[in-house]
């Protein structure tokens, strides 16, 4: 998992095929868009970022032991990508990462013989919307990933979708829409108003100095906490709908991210990074949205964009295959 570093809009990106890895395995297709010159440089940095910002615990450390532990200067290295004899080789994470106008799907190397036998683009494409469902399926049972749709298969996106990013945000965005539909979120929201009406609790120093001082001696300045769907949790989720619209590729979930913004309308658009997450405190009732919560801090982490609301199209998301395996 990760965060971006560099802003693009989607309609400055052409359109490229993806490069195709396994694990453990070399792409022959890398070297000319990736490897060499500046932007290996570029996307082994961002991968960096996100190797130094992965969780770290104790269980992590006893599965990162690698023969490569034993070099000093292999120890705190991204074992994401590298680059070998001018190609790009994946090591033992599988998902998708995105750099700008690139696509990198690196997938279980069960597959490996079956894709290379693969022989139409169309064919490949098939294959690859098969190994993005059995991917999310395995990480599903170990208890990975906890979205499921709403039809109650853990892990069901549509045949067309055909890589695991775009599957996950489907996942995300049926299971939020479904949720909204039967259980709008609203909120009691602390807030600090101005007017003529006392409501709640007068807020004295802020009266003296911003209103009786300048002789608006008739604006009182109170909090009081409305009953509002205009909450923290529902910017959250709306921001999150906008930012993964920006770099999905899949119209099937452009269009389910457009129900749940749709929905949405009434709340405002704000920039929420992903710490925003941690300051919703959910009750009993609603502990189904903390589900859409986690998914929200997990993409917002991903894709992070800066306060001007531009997309980005920097992320990452992957999992370690021999945990996914064992568990």
């Amino acid at each position: 998992m990760g965060k971006t570093t560099r802003t693009a809009h989607p309609s400055e990106c052409p359109h490229v095929m993806p490069i195709d890895l396994f694990e453990y395995s070399s792409c022959r297709d890398g070297d000319d868009i990736l490897v060499g010159k500046q932007r290996w440089s570029e996307l082994d940095a961002f991968l960096q970022e996100i190797w130094d910002d992965r969780p770290q615990t104790e269980a992590n450390f006893q599965w990162e032991r690698e023969p490569e532990d034993e070099n000093e200067d292999d120890k705190g290295q991204q074992r994401y990508l590298k680059t070998e004899n001018g190609h790009l080789k994946a090591h033992r994470f599988v998902g998708t990462v995105c750099f700008e106008d690139t696509t990198i799907n690196i997938w279980p190397r069960v597959f490996k013989e079956q894709f290379a036998d693969a022989k139409s683009d169309k064919a490949k494409a098939d294959l690859r919307a098969v190994m993005t469902r059995n991917m999310l399926h395995w990480a599903s049972r170990a208890e990975y990933l906890t979205l499921h749709s709403s039809s109650g298969s853990s892990a069901a996106p549509p045949d067309k979708i055909s890589n695991c990013f775009d599957a996950y945000i489907w996942l995300f965005a049926d299971f939020a829409r479904d949720l909204l539909a039967r259980q709008p979120y609203w909120q009691y929201q602390s807030q600090i108003e101005e007017g003529e009406v006392l409501r709640g609790r007068l807020f004295m120093n802020q009266y003296i100095n911003d209103c009786l001082a300048r002789g608006r001696w008739h604006r009182l300045v109170y909090e009081h906490e409305p009953f509002d769907f205009d909450n923290l949790l529902n910017r959250i989720i709306k921001r999150t709908c906008k930012l993964a619209q920006g770099f999905c590729d899949s119209p099937t979930v452009k269009e389910k991210l457009g129900e749940i913004l749709f929905e949405l309308d009434e709340v405002e658009d704000v920039f929420c990074p992903a710490r925003d997450c941690d300051r919703v405190h959910l009750n009993r009732m609603h502990t189904e949205y903390q589900i859409v919560l986690d998914a929200c801090r997990t993409i917002l982490a991903q894709c992070q964009a800066d306060n001007s609301g531009r997309d980005m199209k920097r992320f990452c998301f992957l999992l370690p295959m021999d945990r996914l395996f064992e568990e």
